[in-house]
C-alpha cells in the first residue's frame, strides 16, 4: 500500500479538477427551492436550470416556476452578451421568450 503526503493528494485533486473541468457546469440554485406546484416536484429548479444550461445558456438567474408548471428564468445565450427570458418544461425544449 502506498501512502501519499498531503501535498501529493492536493496536487492530484487540483490536477483532476483542471483535467475534467469540474468547475464548468450548470449553476447550483442558491437558497430554498420553490415548492410551488408541488405535484410536479420531480422537475425542480435545479433540473430546470441544468436543462437551460445544456441548451446553451449561461448566467441563469431569477428562476421562477409558473402556474402551468414551466420554469421561467433570465439567461444569456453563450457567445452573446444580451440577456433573454427563457422558459422550459420537463418534456419540452428551452424556449426564448
Amino acid at each position: 500500500m502506498r501512502v501519499f503526503g498531503a501535498s501529493a493528494v492536493t496536487s492530484m485533486a487540483v490536477s483532476a479538477t483542471l483535467f475534467y473541468g469540474c468547475s464548468d457546469g450548470p449553476p447550483v440554485p442558491k437558497g430554498p427551492v420553490s415548492t410551488a406546484n408541488a405535484g410536479k416536484a420531480a422537475f425542480n429548479e435545479a433540473k430546470a436550470i441544468e436543462k437551460i444550461y445544456h441548451a446553451g445558456y449561461t448566467n441563469i438567474t431569477l428562476a421562477k416556476r409558473e402556474p402551468d408548471g414551466a420554469w421561467r428564468a433570465q439567461a444569456v445565450r453563450r457567445n452573446s452578451a444580451e440577456p433573454v427570458v427563457v422558459s422550459v418544461t420537463e418534456d419540452g425544449p428551452v424556449i426564448t421568450r
